[in-house]
Order: structure tokens, then sequence, then C-alpha cells
């Protein structure tokens, strides 16, 4: 016994007699129109590729990205880095002082020169000698000054203060 159903089953699209009422309306035999169907198909697998390729032939940037690895299961990411930045300003940015390192270490002001510019603004970057090797005790100088500038900016007068420094002793007066 076959079970009915409470419902009706809904047909979406025309029903198979109507597609042959029409194509003989059209005066069309079933081999020419499967012929049309792959016709169309084939036309839309060629627009499909052209569109593809062309989206994905686009310059591609290379990133790095930097997650977190302090969790089991997963790797958050923190942040993407751009690699190299084929920005034209960019570029501009980094021939000009490119020349000024080489001018600079040709004329003896400097050993070695190190850049990393960065915008946060814009993600660009910016790296020059990146992989050169500095001491350690250089770096401290900096990290000192940055946090004394960071100190000037709630007190206008710090800069003008003159500090002494005992060789003996090891630490500044305040």
């Amino acid at each position: 016994m076959v079970e009915q159903y409470p419902f009706k089953v809904l047909v979406l699209g025309p029903s198979p007699r109507r597609v042959t009422n029409y194509l003989k309306l059209m005066s069309i035999t079933k081999s020419q129109a499967i012929l049309l169907l792959f016709t169309f198909l084939l036309i839309g697998f060629i627009i499909g590729q052209m569109f593809t390729f062309y989206f994905n032939s686009a310059k591609t940037i290379p990133v790095h990205e930097v997650r977190a690895t302090q969790y089991k299961y997963i790797s958050p990411l923190l942040r993407v880095d751009i690699l190299n930045d084929e920005n034209p300003k960019s570029i501009s940015l980094k021939n000009k002082l490119e020349d000024y390192i080489k001018k600079s270490i040709d004329q003896k002001k400097a050993i070695k020169i190190s850049i990393y510019f960065k915008n946060p603004a814009l993600n660009r970057r910016i790296y020059i000698n990146e992989k050169e090797k500095y001491t350690p005790a250089s770096i401290m100088k900096l990290i000192t000054l940055i946090a004394f500038l960071k100190q000037a900016e709630t007190d206008q007068n710090l800069l003008s203060k003159q500090l002494a420094f005992n060789k003996t002793s090891n630490s500044c007066p305040s």
C-alpha cells in the first residue's frame, strides 16, 4: 500500500510537458535544444573563467601573519604585516633613505644604519638592513631616551634641566 502524505510537492520551474510544447512552438528539436543548452553553459563557463583569471591575477601582497601560540587548540591572528611594500610613495621614500644611508656611510658619519619605518594608519612598512645585528647597549640607550621623552610630555621643564651623572654611583639624581 502506497503511503499518502498530507501535503503536495511543489516543483519549481516548468514541467517537462510545457518545455516540450514550448520547443514545438519554436520549431526546435530536442537535440537542438540540448545543443543550445550546452552552448549557453559553455559560454557561461568561459566567462566565469575569464572573471576568475582577471580577479585572481591581481598582484598579491606578501604578508606575514603573527599568531598567538600560547593556546593548545587555537592560534588566533594578532596582526598581519606587509613584507614588501610596493606602493610608489613607499618605494620613493625607501630609495631616498637608502641613498642617504649610503652617503652617510661613505662620509664616515656612521658605520652601519638600519631603519624600520611603520605607518600604522596605512599598514605600510619600510625595512632597510633589517637583518643587521647591534649590541644591546645601543638599543638600551634608545629605550631610555623614549622613556625620558615620554616623561617630558607631561613635564615641560624636564628637557631644560641639567642632570649630573656621578661615575661612582649607579643611579642618576632626581
